[in-house]
């Protein structure tokens, strides 16, 4: 892979899943070019964490990632194998509510929670002025923030 930023331009790309409490790699994809969208398996980063979770599916664990990979698709297929997500998202998802995006007449710092029936929770934190940080989970369904940060917890 070519990345012009980057000290070494060229490189592998390999996605992977690590534990957070040992740091050892779980499961690995190298990354190949284009890929093939399934039309089953959702968008491309789903098929991804589909693939590279297969091995700890059923076994109620929590899973971190970037938002390259979070979407409400993939945090319901996650809930249905078994696991839970928490992650950031991006803000030109469509899944996302527009209230929770506008920063204008928000109090610094605050946090908006919406909830669904399938136990996802979507958090608007506005940390600062002009600043919006978009969160969703699957592992909690409370509204609870640390009144010493004023950061949802």
């Amino acid at each position: 892979m070519y990345i012009p930023s980057k000290p070494d331009k060229y490189g592998m790309k390999v996605i992977m899943v690590c534990d957070a409490k040992t740091t050892y790699m779980c499961s690995a994809v190298p990354y190949i070019g284009k890929e093939q969208r399934d039309p089953q398996n959702g968008s491309i980063p789903t098929q991804y964490v589909l693939k590279l979770t297969e091995n700890i599916q059923g076994t109620n664990r929590n899973i971190t990632m970037d938002n390259w990979f979070t979407s409400c698709e993939l945090t319901e297929k996650l809930l249905e194998k078994g696991l839970t997500m928490v992650g950031t998202l991006r803000k030109n998802k469509r899944e996302i509510p527009p209230q929770c995006l506008e920063t204008k007449h928000s109090q610094i710092p605050s946090s908006a929670f919406a909830f669904t029936l399938k136990k996802l929770t979507l958090v608007s934190h506005v940390p600062k002025r002009n600043k919006c940080v978009i969160l969703i989970r699957s592992m909690h369904s409370h509204d609870n923030v640390d009144q010493a940060t004023s950061k949802p917890e």
